[in-house]
């Protein structure tokens, strides 16, 4: 055989080989956007009708845990989404009550707002419960945030923002359902 068939032959098998090994290995399993497991409590919440999950946003945040959107939000140039925040405060000196942490986040946003609401602190189902609206300009638009701030155990403290256009003002009402399955999905923590 002379010399350019046999490299022919070795750049066949090679390749042949290259491809025989790609089949072997396990493709890489997609993305559930349907469904998430919330990385602090192990709950699986499945995606209430019309919205998704995304895993490759989530790890932006220093706090974030969770980033959803509606289907075809982006596709459709819709803007809305919900972030789920997450923060262990067993590492901080003195006690931490859901007044303080709350005052916190205001004292963090108050130089960025153009209104920031008084929180309403309530219980819920025995749980402590604050909730306030926050309106901010970004890069000339106007967005509306309402937050929902929660404790079960003085601890583990968590928030959930619903961010749109300010002109959007029914979609936090739209997310309170997949706020709802989120709060249920903290409940697990001991």
């Amino acid at each position: 055989m002379d010399t350019p068939s046999r490299l022919s032959s070795l750049l066949l098998l090679s390749a042949v080989l290259s491809f025989l090994s790609a089949c072997a290995r396990e493709p890489e399993p997609s993305p559930d956007y349907f469904s998430w497991t919330n990385p602090v409590t192990g709950a699986v919440v499945h995606m209430p009708e019309g919205w998704r999950q995304s895993p490759e946003t989530a790890s932006k945040g220093e706090t974030t845990v969770g980033y959803f959107t509606p289907n075809f939000a982006s596709m459709m140039g819709n803007y809305g989404k919900v972030t789920l925040h997450y923060e262990d405060m067993r590492k901080i000196s003195g006690p931490m009550t859901l007044q303080k942490f709350v005052g916190n986040f205001i004292g963090y946003m108050r130089s960025q707002t153009d209104h920031l609401s008084e929180p309403i602190f309530e219980l819920h189902n025995g749980i402590p419960h604050a909730r306030l609206s926050v309106e901010i300009s970004h890069k000339n638009r106007q967005f509306l945030l309402r937050a929902r701030f929660w404790t079960q155990n003085g601890r583990d403290y968590w928030y959930a923002i619903a961010e749109s256009p300010i002109e959007d003002g029914d979609f936090a009402e739209t997310a309170t359902p997949l706020i709802e399955e989120l709060q249920a999905s903290t409940m697990a923590i001991e």
